[in-house]
């Protein structure tokens, strides 16, 4: 019984490591893939929903303003994902970039006023804030290659989280 479950777990265990692998080198080696891969199948997702919201809307004869719009919306920003993955993709990383200048700026306003009361651990807060504003500027300045710079930093994550399971199994088979 514990042979089998032990031998089961092994097996999983192995599956799941080769396929960090192979997602993580596709994140390295192509990210720009799995950006328009997952947007397109967004894209998709929402212009379905659109037709199926329309043809509900004429086929049942329904004169539901809410619906018709609602599937408008849905079909023309799914046609736009599909076309323009990359567009959205810089949409989203000015959002970000945004968020984090913001939180940038109110780090080094913070070690500004602790300068300014004496604290200790102003200089800190300063650093902290100066690099965040970097990060920011520099997701400002490319926001498509810092999502793609992002994206393979996640591979090399996968791809470390696979190959030490694999290390792993290949030595606890030398134990047993």
């Amino acid at each position: 019984m514990f042979s089998y479950f032990f031998r089961e777990l092994r097996h999983q265990t192995a599956m799941s490591a080769l396929v960090s692998v192979i997602l993580g080198l596709v994140l390295i080696f192509a990210p720009q893939t799995m950006i328009a891969g997952v947007l397109g199948i967004v894209g998709w997702v929402l212009a379905a929903m659109g037709v199926f919201s329309l043809v509900g809307v004429f086929l049942y004869n329904r004169e539901d303003m809410g619906a018709l719009l609602l599937g408008v919306v849905q079909l023309l920003l799914g046609g736009w994902i599909i076309r323009h993955p990359y567009q959205l993709t810089a949409i989203a990383a000015y959002i970000v970039a945004g968020l984090v200048l913001i939180h940038a700026v109110r780090d080094i306003q913070y070690a500004v006023d602790a300068h300014r009361a004496g604290a200790a651990n102003w200089m800190t807060a300063a650093v902290s804030g100066g690099l965040t504003l970097i990060l920011a500027v520099l997701v400002l300045v490319n926001p498509v290659g810092s999502a793609m710079s992002l994206i393979s930093f996640g591979g090399v994550c996968l791809l470390i989280d696979g190959i030490s399971d694999l290390v792993m199994l290949h030595r606890l088979d030398k134990l047993f």
